[in-house]
């Protein structure tokens, strides 16, 4: 299943920088191991210890919690009001469109 956020990919370390509006989306998806016929239950603290880990170690970000890329996810995860993130079923032709930032 693919995690309802706009995932906006920071540069990769010794790459040139660029802005959040001009960061590449990424889709993020996610499956529990096994055989699973029900929705994922991902918890938002779980999944961003995870991002904030992924940009220390893949992008180098020394620290991450204070990245613009780490704040738009957050934001966009803290909304979810029963601590868990929301999925999209793409299965079902279902999408996710990311926002657009001017």
């Amino acid at each position: 299943r693919e995690i309802a956020v706009t995932y906006r990919q920071p540069s990769m370390a010794g790459m040139p920088l660029y802005d959040l509006a001009d960061a590449p989306i990424l889709r993020l998806m996610y499956k529990e191991f096994g055989c699973q016929y029900q929705e994922p239950k991902l918890s938002c603290e779980v999944f961003l210890n995870a991002v904030e880990w992924i940009f220390r170690m893949v992008y180098h970000i020394e620290t991450p919690i204070s990245s613009i890329f780490f704040q738009y996810i957050k934001q966009q995860v803290v909304s979810h009001q029963d601590g868990f993130l929301v999925f999209i079923d793409t299965a079902n032709g279902n999408t996710h469109s990311p926002d657009v930032i001017n």
